[in-house]
């Protein structure tokens, strides 16, 4: 993102793939895995991850650092890399990055605290407004919502047939919890003064 004289300030992002929301984001000064890792620990403070989900990112330093691998080897995480040269790995937060700079127009920011507003803004946006095609044109609020109420109705439907308490348990949380291949990750490349300018 530009700043006004010249400096930049960059935008980590997790996307939910099965709702398509960003569930952790942090806009920093400076591209190093501080920035990313601060974005995980959003994601995983609000969503509480069950063991084994996938972590999908590309080949970025920041996603390759010891901290962050620690992070997520701690979350019982599984990470996942880009292949390298293939940007279709990570299609999902690519296609994420462009829809946000599009729909932010990308402007040059007074400064870091008016960057951050307008992104903070964009993004409850984006979660409780913004619908989207692959979600039956529903915003991934309404779409995480409607898939929990079906959650309870089929652990309704389910708890019907006599069951044992331990196999109970084991439904309860498997119904609760959406897919667990979702998360990816992304920042996006830095912008030149070209970019800035435009």
């Amino acid at each position: 993102m530009c700043l006004r004289g010249g400096s930049f300030c960059y935008l980590a992002l997790l996307l939910d793939r099965f709702s398509r929301a960003l569930v952790g984001w942090r806009l920093g000064e400076t591209m190093t895995d501080e920035l990313t890792l601060g974005a995980l620990r959003l994601a995983i403070g609000q969503r509480q991850p069950p063991t084994g989900l996938i972590h999908h990112t590309d080949r970025g330093g920041q996603y390759a650092s010891v901290r962050y691998r620690h992070v997520l080897r701690r979350s019982k995480m599984r990470q996942s890399m880009s292949r390298a040269a293939n940007c279709y790995d990570n299609a999902f937060m690519e296609s994420c990055f462009g829809t946000v700079k599009t729909e932010l127009e990308m402007t040059e920011y007074q400064n870091y605290q008016a960057a951050r507003r307008e992104i903070t803004e964009h993004l409850h946006f984006y979660l409780h407004q913004r619908k989207h095609s692959a979600l039956g044109y529903l915003t991934p609020a309404q779409f995480e919502l409607l898939h929990r109420k079906k959650s309870v109705v089929r652990l309704s439907v389910k708890s019907a047939a006599p069951q044992s308490r331990e196999a109970r348990a084991v439904a309860s949380k498997t119904l609760s919890q959406p897919p667990a291949v979702r998360l990816v990750a992304s920042l996006p490349e830095k912008y030149t003064e070209e970019t800035c300018e435009k």
